[in-house]
């Protein structure tokens, strides 16, 4: 299988994070968290809700990873660990019934999730915006390689 860079919040390149300003904001940040929204209500109500909506979700579970990692943010309540229970749930669903289902507790963990994102895309530059893009990829290639560290939770959908 194929690695999948996050496509979502861009791809990373040395052009981009180093032109990128410090003191203004990542002008994606809408379109990344509109997006988010439409995934999750399509995770929430659809029938057969889209595979790629979930990986949506699960870059930014990533993106909040990496936001950790740097020291960004930090996540004394474990929304991280409770959005890849949510993952995990999805997961567990497809393997069981053949269908993306999970539970009330799961999608109130990922709205939760989407919530802090929005919050931290508000505070950082475009410049942090990159630097997380580069470990995020950076942190997927390296799972896709064998590579997984201690609470990496890997499914494919």
């Amino acid at each position: 299988m194929r690695h999948r860079s996050t496509h979502l919040f861009g791809i990373w390149s040395a052009m981009s994070a180093l032109l990128s300003p410090h003191d203004k904001p990542w002008p994606g940040k809408t379109a990344v968290i509109t997006r988010l929204h439409m995934d999750l209500e399509e995770v929430r109500t659809a029938d057969n809700p889209d595979r790629e909506g979930w990986r949506n979700l699960a870059d930014a579970m990533n993106y909040l990873q990496s936001c950790v990692e740097l020291g960004v943010i930090e996540d004394p309540e474990d929304a991280i660990g409770a959005a890849k229970a949510a993952l995990l749930d999805g997961h567990q669903s497809v393997e069981k019934r053949g269908k993306l289902r999970v539970n009330g507790q799961s999608l109130s963990s990922l709205a939760n999730l989407l919530e802090q994102l929005a919050s931290i895309l508000d505070g950082i530059s475009e410049r942090q915006h990159w630097t997380i893009v580069r470990r995020t990829e950076k942190r997927i290639g390296d799972i896709w390689r064998g590579k997984v560290k201690r609470g990496d939770v890997v499914v494919h959908l």
